[in-house]
């Protein structure tokens, strides 16, 4: 590479900057011109030009200099060969293995001995792309978890100017798994894709499980039910069994015919928890013969196992519609047992008395349009004093009946403040804000949009003035006709161990009755109010010490990695732990220290390990004391994506190959297509690379300033100037 241009930019004008260095040297001169005492004229030297510098040196910083050099390299052309290095490359067919074939061609180096003069690079891709120095068949290992050929191309777009590359090899299955259609990604590298392609084109038999659908919360003693999707190709009228088991422990079974050709079959199991915990169910079908691959024929999942049905208490003002919506739609959900109480007067509720065991009981309370007028203050403080002290959850449903002075009691868990108390009703609508679209709250079961909000009839709310306390968070805010007011319809709270939802709104029945026609709009306000209080009865890990895993299923190529949460006694955050977490399987075990990141939060991970369930313990240490300890367990997945399609997609790399101006070959017919890459004018390029240095924002001019300042000083000094 040869510096062929140097050059210096300002950021003002030339003439101006000579103007100032030359003033600088002149007004240096003459400070030293004459001096008390008198010195030297080897002194006044070196102190001249010492000042002279230093002004030199701030006229500089003002001006902003920037150095440019300018190299420029004769690059020869060169072809970039990206092979995919994906499990889903490692499948063997009936006729012997691809890879074996990937293999010879490496080692058969027909490129190099084609390509005279013409520079061959290496590549391989599975998650992201990787360069090689020295590349040989056995740089290959074939084990990324999943298949991103977009995000590597785009990748290799960055060197292809850098390389020279004027042309691309893509060996590959063409199955992708990740990002978007590769062809696109192709076509901007604005150079001719030659795709050769590793694999088979036609289904060859195979049997697997591709989707596992259940709970993800389940409850002990309910039956879950657990739906299996299984595919098969090239059938033949074979039976096969397919077990859901938890551990060593066989649940349920089923047995399958694979009838001829290529289907997919649904089937119902179901899961008993007898027990509280996180569960990992894993679903196996049995080997068919002359299988193409085993390792899809199992799935795994984790169901969250929760206590037996849930007690839901329903204290309501006065009877309404509201209450009916409410209390029909808990009564519907096989995992709650709702009790219901309408007021009937200050002391007295029409179903049975109200007594401090019955809130006890409760996992959920429910408050519709209570505290009102008729309610007494000695409920209301046995209210309050049961939920501080059990930290039970609340779900809170105003009503144009409310009395403000009696909710003052228990306003200390509800999650608004009010003022300007009125009772004129108004019609609003929801309006959900950007940042909680994806709440679950909100996006129901990941399945109601948020459009289906907006398109919920009109509810009643009194003109009484709502604010969000500090520590709440409002889901959702309310429109009038199409003014957005930023005041809490929905709002949430969750502090010290405690939760809270309200709506500061009520008619909320008006949602089901008058949304006919609109599946996913019927549907909404049951979907809410079961997942509000499930959420609700969620009950937060009280231990001083959480950690948890990312996610509890990892692949073989992911760093496994940790979150955590370390409070006091007093549940304050706590900095400065040590956590330590120890990971363990029958085979392996490692040992991570987590990081502060400040308030209270710790992350840290693992590189990749093998596959396998592990289990982790993880403590908190400060000042020699324990603080805290956790554990769980997490899995690093033994079934991937990558064997999910097992056919080659030639389409696709046909594809890339016609957009880009390249040819298609199968791995054992390749000899035209390197003609055909050996047919294209190559030609080499002059390489220009141009680099900036901000000399004004070098580092060490603060240190030079001082330096200079100091030998000045000392001079001075020395000659009794000071």
């Amino acid at each position: 590479m040869i510096l062929s241009f140097i050059s210096i930019s300002l950021s003002g004008s030339v003439w101006l900057f000579l103007l100032f260095a030359l003033f600088s040297l002149l007004l240096a001169l003459f400070f030293y011109r004459y001096t008390v005492p008198q010195i030297t004229h080897t002194q006044k030297f070196f102190l001249s030009v010492i000042r002279s510098s230093v002004l030199m040196i701030l006229i500089l910083i003002i001006f902003e200099p920037i150095l440019s050099l300018i190299r420029t390299e004769t690059k020869n052309p060169s072809v970039a060969v990206l092979i995919d290095d994906s499990r889903s490359m490692s499948i063997r067919d009936g006729a012997g293995s691809d890879v074996e074939n990937l293999k010879k061609f490496v080692a058969a180096k027909s490129l190099e001995k084609t390509l005279t003069g013409i520079g061959v690079k290496y590549y391989s891709f599975s998650t992201s792309l990787t360069s090689f120095e020295n590349f040989s068949s056995d740089s290959l290992k074939f084990s990324g978890e999943i298949t991103d050929i977009s995000s590597a191309l785009n990748q290799l777009k960055d060197k292809i100017r850098i390389q020279n590359h004027q042309a691309v090899v893509m060996i590959s299955d063409g199955n992708y798994n990740v990002g978007k259609n590769p062809v696109y990604a192709a076509e901007n590298l604005g150079i001719p894709v030659y795709t050769i392609g590793v694999g088979d084109p036609v289904e060859r038999k195979d049997v697997m499980i591709s989707q596992i659908q259940t709970n993800n919360i389940a409850y002990v003693d309910s039956r879950v039910p657990v739906d299996v999707t299984i595919r098969w190709f090239a059938g033949s009228n074979e039976n096969v069994e397919v077990q859901l088991s938890e551990g060593t422990h066989i649940i349920d079974k089923k047995i399958v015919t694979l009838t001829e050709g290529s289907r997919e079959s649904r089937l119902r199991m179901f899961y008993e928890p007898k027990e509280e915990g996180t569960k990992k169910l894993t679903v196996i079908v049995s080997k068919i013969k002359d299988e193409l691959t085993e390792k899809n024929n199992f799935q795994s999942v984790f169901v969250k196992v929760l206590k037996s049905k849930l007690q839901a208490l329903i204290i309501a003002g006065a009877p309404s519609a509201d209450v009916a919506a409410v209390r029909q739609t808990l009564l519907e959900d096989q995992f709650f047992h709702t009790t219901t109480l309408i007021q009937k007067n200050a002391n007295a509720f029409y179903e049975r008395k109200l007594t401090r065991s019955l809130l006890d009981s409760s996992d959920c309370i429910v408050l519709i349009g209570y505290p009102n007028q008729a309610s007494s203050y000695e409920t209301l403080e046995l209210l309050k004093d049961v939920v501080n002290s059990q930290r039970i959850p609340i779900l809170f449903i105003a009503a144009n009946n409310i009395d403000y002075n009696k909710l003052n009691i228990i306003d200390s868990f509800l999650p608004f403040s009010w003022s300007s108390v009125s009772g004129r009703e108004m019609f609003v609508f929801p309006q959900i804000h950007d940042k909680m679209k994806t709440h679950p709250l909100i996006n129901l079961d990941g399945g109601t949009p948020v459009e289906v909000w907006q398109q919920l009839p009109p509810i009643y709310k009194t003109a009484t003035s709502y604010r969000t306390k500090p520590e709440s968070e409002m889901l959702a805010s309310i429109r009038l006709e199409t003014i957005q007011i930023n005041e809490p319809l929905i709002t949430i709270r969750n502090i010290n161990r405690q939760k809270t939802l309200a709506l500061t709104a009520y008619g909320i029945w008006r949602w089901r009755l008058l949304s006919a026609g609109n599946v996913q709009a019927e549907k909404l306000l049951h979907l809410f109010l079961t997942n509000s209080v499930r959420w609700l009865t969620t009950k937060e890990d009280e231990k001083n010490l959480k950690v948890i895993p990312i996610k509890e299923t990892f692949t073989t190529a992911d760093a496994v990695e940790f979150t955590g949460q370390v409070y006091d006694e007093q549940y304050r955050q706590v900095n400065g732990a040590d956590v330590k977490v120890n990971i363990s399987s029958d085979q392996e075990k490692y040992e991570i220290l987590l990081n502060g990141i400040g308030s209270g939060r710790y992350e840290g991970s693992i590189g990749s390990i093998p596959e396998a369930d592990y289990y982790y313990s993880a403590s908190a240490v400060k000042d020699g004391r324990t603080i805290g300890e956790d554990k769980g367990k997490f899995s690093v997945g033994k079934i991937n994506i990558e064997f999910f399609d097992t056919r080659m997609n030639k389409q696709i790399l046909e594809q890339i190959a016609y957009k880009t101006g390249g040819s298609y070959a199968d791995i054992a017919e390749n000899s035209s297509l390197i003609n055909s890459i050996a047919s294209n004018k190559f030609t080499s390029q002059e390489i220009v690379n141009v680099k900036e240095y901000e000399l004004w924002n070098w580092e060490y001019i603060a240190i030079i300033l001082i330096i200079l300042f100091s030998l000045e000083w000392f001079i001075r000094k020395k000659s009794g100037m000071v």
